[in-house]
């Protein structure tokens, strides 16, 4: 009787040891769950981010490259212009 009340009482010291171990098992399962639930809405913020960015620098350069061709097309107006009063000059002469 002796016997069976030692193993009984030790039967439940395993059982509730295994409970807890799995209570622990399973919240640090959820702990995890929600780490990488956060990081994960983190990255995908960082996407969004930086999607709009890549747009934002093509749209830039759409722009500088309009501003460029603005350029040289000034730029040949000034030098036919320049072409045009310095070919008068030299026929004054």
């Amino acid at each position: 009787m002796a016997q069976e009340n030692a193993n009984t009482r030790l039967n439940d010291l395993f059982q509730r040891f295994g409970i807890w171990a799995c209570s622990a098992m399973m919240a640090f399962g959820i702990l995890v769950f929600q780490d990488h639930r956060a990081q994960l809405g983190k990255l995908e913020e960082k996407v969004n981010h930086l999607y709009i960015d890549k747009v934002s620098r093509a749209e830039l350069k759409e722009e500088v490259n309009r501003i460029l061709v603005a350029q040289e097309a000034s730029k040949a107006d000034i030098l036919s212009r320049l072409e045009i009063y310095f070919g008068r000059i030299s026929r004054e002469k």
